[in-house]
């Protein structure tokens, strides 16, 4: 009985020990998993941020027209087009296609698309990081913030519906719209000093709409 018992509190310290040991790279392990950087931008960033003329100014326009113009810069620098007549041709008239000189001159404006597309590639990127994150946490907190104070914002929005014409802002900055809606202000347009992306949900260029 006795050594079953001894048997019993080994195994058990043995157990707590293990425990312990483990815990610490767990927890390294958590640590680690959470200030891992996370992956931005994507293929209208890269292209964006690339392009000679674009990059200087790109991270100020709203987010569709990012998407309309990395769109075209891929149509421009990617032998899409090209590829696509050339397809068209050769299953139209493959032999005539082989002997005239579209081949050629497809192929050399695909060679010059391919070219201009490694230049930009390998061009650094203009990515305002620090603009970024900013920029991202303000909007994590805006929206951190109308969660917890949704009633809020839905009573203040109540305040403003029979006001037609929003209060000036001043080029007052408002931590959210909640803050504006309190002060009279809605509707603050890029242009405005107030205006901040961390209060344009949609990007259409018009922040707190009412």
């Amino acid at each position: 009985m006795a050594k079953q018992t001894r048997a019993q509190r080994t195994t058990s310290s043995t157990e707590a020990d293990s425990a312990i040991s483990s815990s610490p790279s767990s927890t390294t392990k958590q640590t680690t998993a959470s200030s891992a950087p996370q992956k931005t931008g994507g293929p209208v960033i890269f292209i964006l941020s690339r392009t000679p003329g674009i990059k200087n100014n790109y991270y100020n326009w709203t987010r569709s027209r990012q998407v309309i113009v990395a769109i075209l810069l891929y149509l421009v620098f990617l032998p899409v087009l090209p590829l696509a007549i050339g397809i068209f041709m050769y299953l139209h008239d493959p032999e005539g296609f082989k002997k005239s000189k579209a081949l050629p001159i497809l192929g050399a404006i695909a060679l010059a698309q391919l070219s201009a597309f490694g230049f930009v590639a390998s061009s650094k990127p203009n990515i305002p990081s620090s603009q970024n994150s900013a920029t991202q946490s303000s909007v994590q907190n805006d929206k951190a913030g109308d969660l917890n104070s949704s009633a809020t914002t839905q009573e203040e929005k109540n305040k403003i519906k029979s006001q037609n014409t929003s209060n000036p802002t001043n080029g007052r900055q408002f931590a959210n719209c909640t803050e504006a809606f309190k002060a009279g202000v809605f509707n603050i347009k890029r242009s405005d000093a107030a205006y901040s992306t961390s209060l344009d949900r949609d990007s259409d260029g018009i922040a707190c709409e009412k």
